[in-house]
């Protein structure tokens, strides 16, 4: 299986086909990284641009052109990248990973991994091609995908809202513990050997104890939720500072809809990093409160 990297838009298709077969060559980047060295336009990229970028990240490429018989008796070493028209008319660059005389094995950046006939497949070529070798001198993008520990910093932005959650969190653990034992207290004392007495207290202190957890949980939530809030506001910021900053250059490079699409990428992550909080906070809490009520009843039972 061939693990490419898929495109964004229409015009990424050359620099995902790149990404692609740095992949393969074990050369990890962000596409976006990939793009700010191809420097995309509204046209995308030609083969001179791959190319080109290629030489930087340390490949020997070749272009040629041939027909479908050259190809095949071409001894190419790896996958290489192809260009052609796509059903909608426009130029489009694929990977190919291999060729036999019945079937060509492709990444397509906008489809994936497929299976193509010969007869598509010459409908679709232009008869050029990129092949690309292994130089010795292939080296890593300096620009690491970092995008964890960046998330990180904008989670402990707000250690505030974090402490209270956890705050809240352990208060919510504590009393799940407490009624816990105490409905197995109402099992064994009222219920199998006939005990009334305190029977009503300990319901009505079960009762309160609901209504703290359920007022934890709200308050939990609502720090929470105004925690992404902020998150994705500092988000927006950030991004509006940038193109706001940002030459005139490059933003000629992206259509309006782009960049107005990014804003709702931003409620995406936001939203992302509130259900990822969320998640620990209920998953992980629940999953200490069960092991410690398992402790205590292999304890109780022996």
């Amino acid at each position: 299986m061939f693990f490419g990297v898929r495109q964004h838009d229409e015009k990424d298709c050359g620099v995902a086909a790149f990404a692609s077969i740095c992949k393969y060559w074990g050369i990890r980047d962000r596409l976006s990284n990939f793009r700010k060295s191809f420097q995309v336009t509204t046209s995308g990229v030609s083969i001179y641009d791959i190319c080109r970028v290629a030489k930087k990240y340390g490949f020997e490429t070749e272009p040629l052109e041939g027909s479908f018989e050259e190809l095949l008796e071409e001894e190419i070493c790896g996958p290489f990248i192809a260009h052609g028209i796509s059903e909608n008319n426009f130029c489009h660059f694929i990977v190919v990973r291999k060729i036999t005389r019945k079937k060509v094995f492709v990444f397509d950046p906008a489809c994936g991994n497929e299976k193509w006939t010969i007869e598509k497949f010459l409908r679709f070529w232009t008869g050029y091609i990129i092949t690309f070798e292994h130089s010795g001198k292939i080296k890593q993008n300096n620009k690491k995908a970092l995008l964890f520990n960046e998330y990180l910093k904008i989670i402990f932005a707000h250690k505030k809202a974090i402490v209270i959650s956890t705050v809240l969190a352990i208060i919510i653990m504590v009393l799940q513990y407490v009624v816990a034992f105490a409905y197995q207290d109402i099992m064994d004392s009222y219920i199998y050997d006939r005990k009334t007495d305190m029977f009503f207290i300990t319901l009505i202190g079960l009762g309160i104890m609901y209504v703290i957890m359920s007022l934890c949980k709200m308050l939990r939530d609502s720090v929470s939720a105004n925690m992404a809030k902020k998150i994705g506001v500092n988000l927006q910021n950030k991004f509006i500072t940038k193109i706001m900053s940002a030459p005139i250059k490059m933003l000629d490079n992206y259509r309006t809809g782009e960049i107005l699409s990014r804003f709702e990428e931003i409620e995406s992550i936001s939203n992302l990093i509130f259900l990822i909080v969320s998640y620990f906070y209920i998953k992980k809490v629940k999953h200490i409160r069960y092991t410690v009520l398992d402790r205590y009843k292999l304890i109780y039972r022996c």
